[in-house]
C-alpha cells in the first residue's frame, strides 16, 4: 500500500526527493570524443577522450584515454589519463596510468599502477582556476586555496652564514 504511493509520488514528481539519478554516459572502445564532458551522473570511458570531464563518478576502463582535466567526487581508472584530477575519492587500479597532478581527499592504489606527477591530499576544497592541457580554455575547479609548489628533492638548500665574500681582484 505504502509503496505503491511512493512509487506513483516519485512518477509525478511530488515526493521529498523529486531529482531521478542521472543515467551511466558510456564512450565505448570504438568511440573517440574532442570536447569537454559535463554530466550530472557516471561517465565511463572506454574509448579516447581529449578534453575536459566534470561530472559525479568517472570510470575509465582498461582500453580507456583521458587527456584533459578531470573533476568528479569519484574517479576510478583502470586504463590511462594525462591531466590533472581533483576528487573526493580516487581509486587507481593495477592497470593505471597517469601522468599529471591528483588532488584528492582519499587514494587508493593497487600496485602496478603508474603516477607521474603529484598527489596532494586535501581536506578542504575550495575554487580556483587551473588550465587545461587538453584545450586553451580555463577550467574552474574545486581545488585548495593555493596550488602547493613542491619543493626539488635534488636541489641543496640555500645555508645564509651571514658573512659575505670579499671582492675578487680582476685579472
Amino acid at each position: 500500500m505504502f509503496l505503491k504511493a511512493k512509487a506513483e509520488s516519485q512518477l509525478s514528481g511530488t515526493s521529498d526527493n523529486p531529482v531521478s539519478p542521472a543515467a551511466l554516459s558510456i564512450v565505448s572502445s570504438s568511440l573517440s570524443v574532442e570536447g569537454k564532458l559535463i554530466s550530472d551522473g557516471e561517465i565511463q570511458v572506454d574509448g579516447t577522450v581529449n578534453g575536459d570531464i566534470d561530472c559525479q563518478v568517472l570510470t575509465i576502463g582498461v582500453s580507456g584515454l583521458v587527456v584533459g582535466v578531470v573533476i568528479a567526487e569519484a574517479i576510478r581508472i583502470h586504463g590511462k589519463l594525462e591531466g590533472k584530477i581533483q576528487a573526493k575519492s580516487v581509486f587507481l587500479a593495477s592497470t593505471a596510468t597517469v601522468c599529471g597532478d591528483i588532488f584528492h581527499e582519499s587514494l587508493a592504489i593497487e600496485p602496478g599502477a603508474s603516477i607521474q606527477g603529484y598527489c596532494k591530499g586535501l581536506p578542504e576544497l575550495e575554487t580556483v582556476q587551473f588550465s587545461s592541457t587538453a584545450s586553451k580554455t580555463s577550467v574552474s575547479e574545486k581545488t585548495p586555496n593555493k596550488i602547493p609548489q613542491m619543493a626539488n628533492p635534488f636541489k641543496k638548500p640555500k645555508v645564509s652564514t651571514g658573512q659575505t665574500k670579499p671582492d675578487t681582484l680582476a685579472n
